[in-house]
């Protein structure tokens, strides 16, 4: 890129000790780096870096250090005065709007990046190079995903966040390991018109009991699992046990209901996919139409056409296949319809205000219409009231989950309650 290294970085960082002012440091980061090189070759991806650098140069002030700080990180450093954070987020802003967006090279024109900005600043005379880094680092780990705010500032907590993650993340390896996660179901149920519900499956769910902490959220474990890349093994091994439940049904009880698992983005874009589930199928003995697969309207999205495939490929195994949070994504019709999908789920945002936000009424409608053009089953998610209930009946909902009629319960209480019955009659 002709930038100075990121050894170059920190010893310039360490002749900033004087007491004439602060330094800020901006860590950019390009996401989906080694996205862009896998899919666009080595060559051309160096060829981005350069223009990526050379706008960065420009972008900054004269005065101003630019290093390149490994594949995916640049930096630009600042000696100020004193600190001015709205200073430092219009530089931040400055910087993103010159190196985001219109690249040509390889087969893409007009190429917009993702790119994240993580801020630091060390005050006159407290200059410490690795520190700062390691601040902007903190600051920039919070907003990786691309959904996230596009640049951060470091507070002190950060560092004590930084740490609990580290030993989080730790604790969530050795807890795959150990067999702390264990399924959970909640039943879906089959409407019609007549009044009458049925059990039509179940989704399965997943819980950590942690051997010192107790029951920890999925709220907490499975955004660090995504990150880390944690989502795969634990994803594999929630598919595992799902296969073995429906096993010890059928053989117990002669039957078992459908059971969907949820895959991540990072499941979903695994080039083996459909031989770990083949795998995981046969190793259990269970037939694939036992398994339902669920992945989320953006993940979907994220690439068409290697989406398009791989659900095809997917119903080829004989596995159905919903999409998830049907509604809150960015979907487009015309994609949509390329899709081989058995279902397509309303989400829960939508069905809570039934009766409360017409608008909310008439996409659930909307939805409903939809999924019986295309020939899909329609589920509501989240149901939780009577009138819910009445509502997607008279739109003729093929399903609902939520908990009207049941929370998640553990496999055994799902046996007993759901099972047990069904087998008797």
């Amino acid at each position: 890129t002709g930038l100075p290294n990121r050894v170059a970085l920190l010893q310039h960082l360490g002749r900033q000790g004087r007491p004439a002012g602060s330094v800020s440091l901006f860590l950019v980061n390009l996401l989906q780096f080694r996205v862009l090189n896998a899919s666009f070759g080595s060559e051309a991806c160096d060829e981005l870096l350069r223009h990526f650098a050379m706008r960065l140069a420009q972008a900054a002030r004269p005065g101003d250090f630019v290093a390149h700080c490994g594949a995916d990180r640049f930096a630009v450093a600042r000696s100020n005065g004193e600190f001015d954070p709205p200073g430092a987020a219009d530089t931040a802003e400055r910087i993103l709007a010159s190196v985001s967006h219109g690249y040509d090279f390889g087969s893409a024109t007009g190429l917009s990046l993702a790119v994240r900005i993580g801020i630091s600043n060390a005050a006159a005379g407290t200059v410490d190079g690795k520190a700062l880094v390691n601040e902007a680092e903190f600051a920039l780990a919070r907003i990786r995903t691309e959904d996230a705010p596009r640049y951060e500032f470091y507070a002190p907590s950060f560092g004590e966040e930084a740490r609990i993650r580290q030993e989080l993340t730790r604790d969530l390896e050795r807890g795959i390991e150990a067999g702390e996660f264990f399924p959970v179901l909640q039943p879906k149920m089959s409407l019609d018109p007549a009044g009458k519900t049925r059990l039509s499956g179940a989704e399965v769910l997943v819980r950590w009991r942690h051997p010192s902490r107790g029951l920890i959220s999925p709220a907490d474990f499975i955004p660090l699992a995504e990150t880390t890349g944690l989502i795969v093994p634990l994803g594999e091994r929630v598919l595992v046990d799902t296969c073995a439940l429906l096993r010890l049904w059928l053989d117990r009880h002669g039957w078992a209901p459908r059971l969907a698992v949820n895959l991540s983005a990072r499941q979903f874009a695994l080039p083996d996919l459909e031989q770990r589930l083949e795998r995981a199928l046969a190793h259990a003995g269970v037939p694939a139409d036992l398994l339902e697969i669920e992945i989320t309207e953006s993940a979907a999205m994220k690439n068409v056409h290697q989406t398009a495939g791989v659900l095809a490929n997917l119903r080829s195994l004989g596995v159905r296949v919903s999409i998830d949070d049907f509604g809150t994504g960015y979907s487009s019709l015309a994609y949509l319809r390329r899709f081989a999908v058995d279902a397509i789920k309303i989400d829960k945002s939508f069905v809570d205000e039934i009766g409360i936000d017409r608008n909310a009424e008439v996409i659930c409608d909307a939805i409903l219409r939809l999924g019986r053009a295309l020939g899909c089953k329609v589920v509501a998610e989240g149901v939780e009231s009577e009138a819910q209930v009445a509502f997607l009946r008279r739109r003729r909902c093929d399903e609902i989950q939520g908990y009207y009629f049941g929370k998640p319960v553990s496999p055994e209480e799902f046996e007993s309650a759901w099972i047990h019955a069904r087998a008797a009659a």
